[in-house]
């Protein structure tokens, strides 16, 4: 990787000086090295025709986790009756927004309406934002969407680091309460790592900011990493310009790194308006629910652990056993190896949501000692058993209980 040489304070001043004195456009592409890469951000960011237009939206200075954190640090997920379904008007697709910014969307289209059946503007003015093309999938897609594809990641990790002969995890996968036990060797091994967990899904790039229902980006065929088509197509062009202004009048900000994104501004005065007053924690606590340390988080984590045993089958429903045994043969004793093989045995739903039921205890062991190896390396393992026995004999319901050793887990973590 290129790393940029060692300069002094006052040569990086004077260095940001020429930048953004030198009168040229930034642009910015994937190709570019990281030098011309940082400096075309650079001055992407502090200069060019942007500088006309309101202050937009730069999701790389939350790292991404806009409307997927609250202001406590807690990783959330939107309440399904805070979502709204966008209107044919807009979309053919099923596509949702948060309820606040629907409503201010409303009324940047009433407003801009009015205007085009009075002749003031032109409906070509306005097409582009009228033609909304990303949002939010469902919640219960947004969960699809993370089965689909954590089940795959834990299948073949099973399928490379235990099904083949010559690794040192064996294959005695013969039921599923046995492949959850090799699934937890495959942490101990650091084979399989935090992402598996919902709560690291949502704050993962596979899951986009749309999905928080705070965003929504309108008809465009510019690629994400070409900056010169992004000025051509909407920074030079004065009808964006007004697009623009006039959203973020009514608190939908445009992502000055994706011109044609626009995101819900919590802090405009449009927005507070909308929300009657209410603080950015209460719009949270209202419209989204808390994901990570839940009951919810565990039984996913399950969720897709029976998944991933069931493309097992259907991928390799054999494994097979060997054992040694001492023959004689010619007057001589010898190692004789003898192989046989085995059909796993296959789980239904149904059995499967009993078993998680009837033998929660088991389940919520594996799942405690799964936390703590990711984020204590497996220290302190019997005090925290023996932490999580005491809880189950006071009788905690069992979202208290997984929600007090979370806890306890990450403080140890921390």
């Amino acid at each position: 990787m290129e790393k940029l040489k060692n300069i002094t304070p006052l040569e990086i001043k004077e260095l940001e000086e020429s930048i953004l004195e030198d009168g040229n456009t930034s642009f910015n592409n994937n190709n570019a090295d990281l030098i011309t890469s940082f400096f075309q951000r650079f001055k992407q960011k502090h200069v060019s025709v942007v500088d006309n237009f309101p202050d937009g939206f730069d999701l790389y200075e939350n790292k991404f986790h806009y409307g997927k954190l609250d202001l406590k640090k807690r990783v959330i997920f939107p309440n399904e009756n805070s979502l709204i379904k966008i209107g044919p008007r807009f979309t053919e697709e099923d596509l949702f927004l948060n309820t606040v910014a629907y409503e201010l969307y409303l009324k940047f289209y009433s407003e801009t309406r009015e205007e085009i059946a009075l002749g003031i503007k032109s409906m070509d003015d306005f097409a582009s934002v009228y033609n909304i093309t990303e949002a939010s999938d469902s919640p219960s897609q947004i969960v699809i969407n993370y089965k689909e594809k954590l089940k795959i990641e834990i299948k073949d990790a099973f399928i490379d680091l235990v099904a083949p002969d010559y690794t040192n995890i064996l294959d005695n996968a013969k039921d599923f309460k046995s492949y959850i036990n090799i699934i937890m060797k495959l942490f101990e091994h650091k084979h399989l790592l935090k992402d598996v967990l919902f709560s690291e899904y949502i704050l993962s790039l596979n899951n986009s900011i749309l999905n928080t229902g705070l965003a929504f980006e309108i008809y465009n065929t510019v690629p994400y990493d070409d900056d010169e088509q992004k000025f051509t197509e909407y920074y030079d062009k004065p009808s964006y310009l007004e697009i623009a202004v006039r959203l973020n009048k009514y608190g939908l900000r445009y992502d000055r790194n994706v011109p044609w994104r626009f995101i819900l501004d919590l802090n405009s005065a449009e927005t507070v308006k909308m929300m009657n007053g209410m603080s950015k924690q209460e719009f949270f606590d209202e419209h989204y629910f808390e994901i990570d340390g839940t009951l919810i988080e565990m039984t996913l984590f399950f969720e897709v652990i029976f998944l991933s045993y069931l493309e097992l089958i259907e991928e390799s429903p054999i494994y097979h056993t060997t054992r040694q045994k001492i023959v004689t043969c010619a007057g001589r004793e010898e190692k004789k190896a003898s192989s046989r093989a085995h059909s796993r045995k296959l789980i239904s739903t149904a059995q499967f949501i009993n078993t998680f039921d009837v033998n929660f205890s088991f389940f919520f062991a594996k799942y405690a000692k799964t936390l703590n190896i990711l984020y204590n390396n497996g220290k302190n393992y019997q005090s925290l058993m023996l932490f999580v026995a005491n809880n189950i004999k006071k009788g905690l319901d069992k979202d208290a209980l997984v929600r007090y050793t979370y806890n306890r887990i990450k403080r140890k973590h921390c």
